[in-house]
């Protein structure tokens, strides 16, 4: 019974208890600085990734006006931007266009419509 009071005494905590305490805190904010650094990683390679793909967009509109606004062979006759490849494709008014920037490659296949 006497422990139990000199116990309820006790004012302040013990050397062990801070140490835990600054443990349980540390282990919080190097979780915290290590997601922000995860984070503020992603977001810049995203960014890149981003204007490379409209980059990509950009050169396939130039090549769908081309082929819109142009004679039927328009592929024999447009001098591709770079990063630009165009190849007959397997049928007839097909064409195989591929499209890269940095780490952004696209190939689609481009028909004739006329």
């Amino acid at each position: 019974m006497e422990a139990l009071i000199s116990f309820r005494k006790r004012k302040g905590f013990s050397l062990l208890e801070v140490l835990i305490a600054i443990t349980i805190i540390n282990v919080g904010v190097l979780a915290s600085v290590n997601l922000m650094s995860f984070t503020l990683h992603n977001w810049k390679s995203t960014s890149s990734k981003l204007q490379n793909t409209l980059v990509v967009q950009g050169k396939m509109e130039l090549v769908r006006n081309f082929r819109d606004n142009n004679p039927v062979n328009w592929s024999q006759v447009i001098v591709p931007p770079s990063g630009v490849t165009i190849v007959p494709g397997p049928k007839a008014g097909e064409h195989i266009v591929s499209v890269s920037e940095k780490d952004v490659n696209i190939t689609y296949h481009l028909y004739d419509w006329r």
